[in-house]
Protein backbone atom coordinates (compact mmCIF):
# COMPACT_ATOMS: atom_id res chain seq x y z
CA UNK A 1 0.00 0.00 0.00
CA UNK A 2 2.73 2.59 0.53
CA UNK A 3 4.17 2.68 -2.97
CA UNK A 4 0.96 3.99 -4.61
CA UNK A 5 0.15 6.35 -1.83
CA UNK A 6 2.55 9.21 -3.05
CA UNK A 7 0.63 9.52 -5.94
CA UNK A 8 -2.55 9.50 -4.34
CA UNK A 9 -1.50 12.03 -1.70
CA UNK A 10 -0.70 14.22 -4.32
CA UNK A 11 -3.39 13.79 -6.21
CA UNK A 12 -5.70 14.79 -3.04
CA UNK A 13 -3.74 17.60 -2.90
CA UNK A 14 -4.05 19.01 -6.36
CA UNK A 15 -8.44 18.12 -5.83
CA UNK A 16 -7.86 20.13 -3.01
CA UNK A 17 -6.28 23.34 -4.71
CA UNK A 18 -8.86 23.02 -7.32
CA UNK A 19 -11.56 22.76 -5.52
CA UNK A 20 -10.73 25.35 -3.53
CA UNK A 21 -9.13 27.84 -6.02
CA UNK A 22 -12.72 27.57 -8.21
CA UNK A 23 -14.79 28.51 -4.98
CA UNK A 24 -12.77 31.32 -4.42
CA UNK A 25 -12.11 32.93 -7.90
CA UNK A 26 -16.34 32.20 -7.98
CA UNK A 27 -16.59 29.40 -10.45
CA UNK A 28 -18.29 27.13 -8.46
CA UNK A 29 -20.44 28.16 -4.84
CA UNK A 30 -18.17 28.59 -2.11
CA UNK A 31 -20.03 26.42 0.33
CA UNK A 32 -19.69 23.53 -2.62
CA UNK A 33 -16.14 24.08 -3.03
CA UNK A 34 -15.07 24.29 0.54
CA UNK A 35 -17.58 21.79 1.55
CA UNK A 36 -15.39 19.10 -1.39
CA UNK A 37 -12.46 20.55 -0.61
CA UNK A 38 -11.71 20.65 3.27
CA UNK A 39 -12.65 16.75 3.24
CA UNK A 40 -10.49 16.15 0.70
CA UNK A 41 -6.99 18.16 2.67
CA UNK A 42 -8.11 15.82 6.03
CA UNK A 43 -7.91 12.42 3.85
CA UNK A 44 -4.72 13.43 2.46
CA UNK A 45 -3.02 14.67 6.20
CA UNK A 46 -4.51 11.39 7.03
CA UNK A 47 -2.56 9.60 4.56
CA UNK A 48 0.29 11.59 4.11
CA UNK A 49 0.57 10.55 8.49
CA UNK A 50 -0.03 7.18 7.54
CA UNK A 51 2.67 6.97 5.37
CA UNK A 52 5.28 8.84 7.60
CA UNK A 53 4.37 6.59 10.19
CA UNK A 54 5.23 3.58 7.85
CA UNK A 55 8.28 4.80 6.44
CA UNK A 56 9.63 5.85 10.10
CA UNK A 57 8.69 2.46 11.34
CA UNK A 58 10.40 0.58 8.41
CA UNK A 59 13.67 2.36 8.91
CA UNK A 60 13.96 4.39 5.67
Amino acid sequence: MLRGMGSLINFLVLMVFLFVGLAQHGSIPKQLGYGIGIPLAVVAMILAFVRFRQRKNNGE
